[in-house]
């Protein structure tokens, strides 16, 4: 007898469920597949960006209902990148991604309109809590207008 997925939820209730759609942005591509991967087996439909230009060609063209962004992408700062996901996004979370948690930085990232921040390395459990959370905060949000 095949052992079902501990972390694998039942997402449908008996109403039609509609996936939601989240953004991860991380220019190291083993976080990248991790987080498609574990997102993607608990219903959600999940694409991916390794750079600030790709991730600013998805987020200008279509909507999501959360974002993951790491906060260094490369040389370039995800603050910045943040600012402009707030512009274009105003109502979809953000959660910063850093392996290097420093309280300044984190403040500023909080103070710019993310949502929250994790720590890498990224434990399962703690990814798909704060996914849940920040999509529960959005349904509040849109359900607030």
């Amino acid at each position: 007898m095949a052992q079902s997925n501990p972390w694998r939820r039942k997402i449908t209730k008996g109403v039609p469920f509609m996936q939601k759609q989240i953004l991860v942005i991380d220019d190291e591509e083993s976080i990248r597949f991790t987080f498609k991967y574990l997102l993607g087996d608990h219903g959600y439909q999940v694409e991916t960006a390794s750079s600030s230009e790709e991730a600013r060609e998805l987020f200008t063209s279509r909507s999501f209902d959360l974002i993951f962004l790491d906060l260094l992408l490369g040389l370039h700062s995800g603050l910045t990148l943040l600012k402009e996901i707030r512009e274009h996004l105003p109502h979809t979370p953000v959660v910063m991604v850093t392996g290097a948690p420093d309280e300044q930085t984190i403040s500023e990232a909080i103070r710019s309109g993310a949502f929250a921040y994790i720590p890498k390395p990224v434990r399962q459990d703690t990814l798909l809590t704060m996914a849940e959370k920040a999509l529960a905060y959005r349904s509040k949000l849109t359900e607030a207008q």
